[in-house]
């Protein structure tokens, strides 16, 4: 994710001058007005660029022209863009939609050897198994690319993390994360009085928190359209290479459904949250008697860790610390 937040972030560079994004506006001035669709460059790039936009290679002249005058309409080409901010992480949700289908052209550009080979890239990215994936994960991918920049400049490291392999974990967490980002977005957008709030909060806590996980679910393993997207049948990789990446999606999608189960685990259902229904009409005679059940339950359970007896877990009861929890219990 961070590679993409220095390649996106790139049309406002160096420091903020914006003179990127208008180096690369000049070279595709030039481009246009010194070449063609029948240059090497493009015709290197062509394949990946239909890949990475899920249309069939033209095999005509016309088909080749089309694609070639359509540089000049790209999102990332005509406006600076969205800015990916790491804190805000589904800031990069909104770039990597921005500039979806736009990536290689970028590297087209930003790309100083004129040899222009559209999968040269870095190791930092270039990954395909499941193996590296995990030895990777052992360094900071944020030191690991400070070094990158240091030894390459931010300028020339833009267009070499732009592969097909990162292309395709790009579009693997944008694809299979979409509905974490969708739902985040939807309540910033519809969920905006007190009174909505208390009242989704509640619908949270009594069942609604599991839409978010049946609904990735869905994405993941059901939706024709993420295996249409995610491995085509136009695809330019080896079976091995393709089984490789189904281990990586289905690994990459239990790992997403543990964060968020135990994130909206450990928010909705945990007190006080756990007991906002109180506040419902017809539900808080319910929430009443959860919460006497869960309170003597507690005093069980911390007689027993007074007497000495183990009670596993118990001090990973943080809420018993919130004032609130113990005024209302």
């Amino acid at each position: 994710m961070i590679g993409f937040a220095l390649i996106w972030n790139s049309n406002f560079g160096p420091a903020g001058s914006h003179e990127w994004f208008h180096k690369k506006r000049q070279r595709l001035n030039d481009m246009m007005n010194l070449g063609g669709p029948r240059a090497d460059a493009f015709l290197n790039f062509l394949p990946y660029i239909c890949l990475e936009r899920g249309l069939a290679e033209p095999q005509d002249q016309e088909g080749r022209k089309k694609i070639w005058q359509g540089l000049n309409t790209l999102n990332s080409l005509s406006v600076l863009g969205p800015v990916v901010k790491l804190m805000r992480w589904f800031s990069w949700f909104e770039s990597e939609k921005f500039f979806r289908g736009e990536n290689f052209c970028n590297k087209l550009l930003m790309m100083e050897n004129q040899t222009l080979d559209p999968t040269k890239g870095v190791d930092f990215i270039n990954i395909e198994a499941i193996k590296d994936v995990e030895k990777e994960s052992k360094v900071s991918a944020k030191s690991e690319l400070q070094k990158l920049k240091i030894a390459h400049g931010t300028w020339a490291l833009a267009p070499l993390l732009i592969t097909p392999s990162s292309i395709w974990q790009k579009d693997l967490i944008a694809i299979i994360g979409a509905q974490c980002w969708l739902h985040h977005s939807q309540r910033a957008k519809l969920i905006l009085s007190p009174q909505q709030v208390a009242l989704w909060t509640i619908q949270q806590v009594q069942a609604g928190w599991k839409q978010e996980l049946l609904d990735l679910m869905k994405d993941a393993f059901y939706k024709v359209e993420t295996f249409q997207k995610l491995y085509p049948e136009h695809d330019l990789v080896s079976k091995e290479t393709r089984d490789t990446r189904l281990e990586l999606h289905r690994d990459f999608i239990c790992k997403l459904l543990g964060k968020r189960a135990a994130s909206l685990v450990s928010f909705f259902r945990a007190p006080p949250l756990r007991y906002s229904p109180i506040l419902r009409p017809g539900w808080s005679m319910a929430a009443q008697v959860q919460a006497n059940c869960d309170f003597h339950a507690l005093l069980s359970l911390e007689a027993k860790h007074l007497r000495g007896e183990p009670v596993e877990g118990l001090d990973a009861l943080k809420f018993l610390d919130n004032s609130y929890c113990r005024l209302f219990f």
